[in-house]
């Protein structure tokens, strides 16, 4: 068996429905983690209640959507010379979704009671959420476009 056949057989993390996953974590993880938070801390029975639910689904939505974005900007971008380079490619998307995000992702993350007792107003929550969705999009993005640049160079080889 050759090598490079067992390495294309391999599954990827490079796979859409992937990014589609990632992005849904990324924004509700703040959110969840924010609730976690405050159920730790609560003294009696807390209560995730309707509107923490809506918080919730709020982001897991907007990270569907964003996901969506990010994937095709990456599908849109793509061209037989690859011109413009991995960089260029994540940090565009990274800005992008960070912008199209900011405001309503911080919005949602920044509505709990939890932030509003570490006196974070929501201009700086709003733009510490754009800085937070293009760091993590882009992220993902430069690594999809560096696995698929490897992966190219070795079909060449072989």
């Amino acid at each position: 068996m050759n090598t490079v056949d067992s390495r294309d057989k391999r599954p990827s993390l490079m796979n859409p429905a992937f990014i589609l996953l990632y992005g849904v974590f990324i924004t509700a993880a703040p959110v969840v983690g924010q609730f976690a938070i405050m159920a730790a801390q609560s003294n009696g029975r807390f209560f995730w209640g309707m509107g923490s639910g809506m918080l919730i689904w709020g982001c897991i939505l907007l990270g569907f959507v964003l996901s969506l974005v990010c994937l095709g900007f990456w599908m849109a971008g793509r061209s037989a010379a690859n011109s413009g380079g991995a960089y260029a490619r994540a940090s565009i998307v990274g800005a992008v979704v960070g912008v199209l995000g900011a405001y309503p992702v911080g919005f949602l993350t920044f509505s709990t009671t939890l932030v509003n007792n570490l006196g974070l107003g929501r201009p700086v929550g709003v733009l510490l959420t754009g800085i937070y969705l293009a760091l993590m999009f882009g992220g993902y993005m430069l690594l999809w476009e560096r696995h698929e640049a490897r992966r190219r160079r070795g079909n060449e080889r072989s």
